[in-house]
């Protein structure tokens, strides 16, 4: 019997595997260590996405998740001067795309790099086999990469929030009518006071839609609510100020008027000015219904 020293040594030592597993504990590292944000890997059967980044505020979970698509080693990519190429299946493509969270497609070349990019329609290159995605070296995957992952998510979220009040736009197009009851503390250096959004029907009945303190500082009334409802235009609610209007306010009015401002309180005392809103649907609320309408009709 030969000793087991003549025998082949046909032993890969890092498998495809194992240089995954060093990209995922790599990325993981990253993540905990300067992103400050929690990593939470995948199981192997999940199709496409290897973890989820959960931001974190204050050393508080957010619930704010991102995709993560990991791929480790230089013979994933096609490299140049500044970037590499990822080349993908069209079926991980149109997964990635329709995925509920935003994807995130990060390419760790051990020893040298990380670097990462969205993967979104219009940064995909269709090809003869499937398509390809740029990911810049300069998308260094660091620290420095929160402030743009954060930015991702916060456009995720408004477009979500957006969508959330489809049937609040939908009662202003067809003729109903949605106001804002403000009470705004007026000599604070936050402002705050009670907001309410009240649904209006046609023959008169309000429902209160939301009932909430919102604290806000460097706004106008008119700037928080646009910041909140950007699909809405807002201008005072005409009726209920002819009834309820004080003609004591008239110099808080002309005040508003010369600096260019439409919305002024119906009532005001030393502390609280009150304001009675009615929102009024714009182009991107008409569109956004279109959106909605049409995924409604292919469901």
């Amino acid at each position: 019997m030969l000793p087991l020293s003549n025998y082949p040594l046909d032993i890969q030592m890092q498998t495809n595997d194992q240089k995954d597993r060093s990209g995922v504990y790599a990325v993981a590292g990253i993540v905990n260590d300067q992103l400050n944000c929690i990593f939470r890997e995948q199981p192997t059967s999940d199709y496409g996405i290897d973890a989820q980044i959960e931001l974190v505020n204050n050393g508080n979970p957010t619930g704010k998740l991102i995709g993560l698509q990991i791929k480790s080693g230089a013979g994933n990519f096609r490299e140049t001067k500044g970037s590499f190429y990822y080349y993908g299946e069209p079926r991980h493509l149109q997964y990635w795309l329709h995925h509920s969270l935003p994807v995130l497609i990060i390419a760790h070349i051990p020893k040298r790099i990380t670097v990462w990019n969205q993967v979104k329609k219009s940064k995909v290159t269709i090809t003869e086999k499937g398509w390809s995605m740029k990911i810049p070296k300069s998308n260094v995957f660091d620290a420095s990469a929160l402030h743009k992952i954060k930015k991702i998510l916060s456009t995720h979220l408004k477009i979500n929030d957006l969508f959330l009040h489809i049937e609040t736009m939908k009662h202003i197009k067809s003729g109903g009518k949605i106001v804002i009851h403000k009470d705004e503390w007026s000599n604070k250096s936050f402002k705050r006071g009670s907001t309410q959004l009240i649904k209006v029907d046609l023959d008169g009945t309000e429902t209160i839609l939301l009932d909430d303190n919102i604290w806000y500082t460097g706004y106008t009334i008119e700037d928080m609510i646009a910041k909140i409802y950007p699909w809405a235009n807002i201008e005072i609610d005409e009726e209920f100020y002819q009834q309820n209007y004080s003609t004591d306010l008239d110099g808080i009015k002309l005040r508003h008027i010369l600096s260019g401002r439409t919305i002024y309180p119906y009532a005001c005392d030393n502390e609280i000015s009150s304001y009675r809103l009615q929102l009024r649907i714009n182009p991107l609320g008409l569109a956004a219904i279109k959106v909605a309408d049409y995924i409604d009709s292919i469901e």
